[in-house]
Formats: structure tokens, sequence, C-alpha cells
């Protein structure tokens, strides 16, 4: 029941998260299936960015042979929610940014050469 929960709150913040992003930037349209690019986007960040920033530490700390970051319980665990919430933006405006880009990528080359 507790999983069900959490699962429903990550969603709830997550399509808030996209509706705020999609709605305040001019380039990207608020529609459905927008919002749903939005969501797998941002759910792929989320688990994407925080371990590349795992292994990014971990790799820096194997060539440098000492600990670059070192972080208590508490601090680690607000990284990590601040990690999330940055992976899962990332993740959902790079694959509404990458929709787009497909859509009108003829149309503006079309436009930049016929300009010149």
């Amino acid at each position: 029941m507790v999983v069900i929960f959490a699962f429903f709150m990550y969603y709830a913040v997550i399509t808030i998260l996209g509706m705020i992003v999609l709605k305040c930037v001019s380039v990207f349209r608020l529609t459905f299936a927008n919002l749903l690019l939005f969501i797998v986007g941002a759910t792929a960040g989320t688990f994407a960015f925080p371990n590349l920033f795992a292994y990014c530490i971990h790799t820096i700390n194997k060539m440098l042979k000492h600990d670059v970051i070192s972080i208590s319980h508490n601090g680690e665990s607000v990284l990590v929610f601040f990690l999330v919430a940055v992976g899962a933006a990332i993740g959902g405006i790079g694959l509404v940014w990458l929709k787009i880009h497909f859509e009108k990528g003829p149309q503006n080359k079309e436009r930049i050469t016929s300009s010149q």
C-alpha cells in the first residue's frame, strides 16, 4: 500500500512539474502528448542523473585516491532529492525538446538555407 502511495505521489509531483515547465517555456506547448513525454523523460532522468553523478564522483575518487565529497547521512538524503529533481527536469525537458526538434527540423533548415 505504501508503494502505491509513493508512486502516486511521485507521478503527481512530476505531472505538476511538467505542467509548470511546459506552461512557462514559450517554445513548449502544454498538450497531452508533451506532458506524457515529459513524464516519461522525467522518469528516465530520475534514475539516470543521480547514478551518473555517483559514477562520476566514484571515478574521481578512484583517480585522486581520496574522497572529493564527504557528506553526512542527513546531507546525503538532501543531495539525492536535489539530484532526482534536477534529473527529472532535465529528462522531461530533453525529451519534449527532442520531439519539437524532430517535428520542426526540416522546416527550419529550409528557412535557414533560403534566407542566406
